[in-house]
């Protein structure tokens, strides 16, 4: 995967879950001090039990109480699946298509 790709990537994956936080799809909750953030090896341990378009959102719902914006969620994800658990790119790819097309995110 080249650099336009893993780009171009990202910005599907942010605008996938812009959207997804737009249409009020799931409730932002505040995240408890003692709860740990997720980590690459806790994205990639999920899409391994769920690799699902609905485990990728689950995923983003997860992470969106430590995010700044849904960017940067798209950029955890992102990373954690080139780094850690390549063989999801496909995976994270058909949702980031079926987010910014508006197709259900079920999987």
């Amino acid at each position: 995967m080249n650099a336009p790709d893993i780009k171009r990537l990202l910005q599907l994956l942010a605008f996938g879950l812009g959207i997804l936080l737009l249409l009020g799809g799931y409730a932002m909750t505040k995240a408890s001090a003692a709860r740990a953030i997720p980590t690459n090896d806790d994205i990639c341990a999920h899409l391994n039990m769920n690799p699902t378009l609905d485990g990728v959102t689950q995923v983003g719902s997860a992470l969106l109480p430590y995010a700044a914006s849904a960017n940067d969620v798209g950029v955890r994800i992102a990373h954690a699946v080139q780094t850690m658990c390549p063989q999801h790119i496909p995976l994270i790819k058909q949702w980031a298509l079926r987010a910014t097309a508006g197709s259900p995110l079920e999987g």
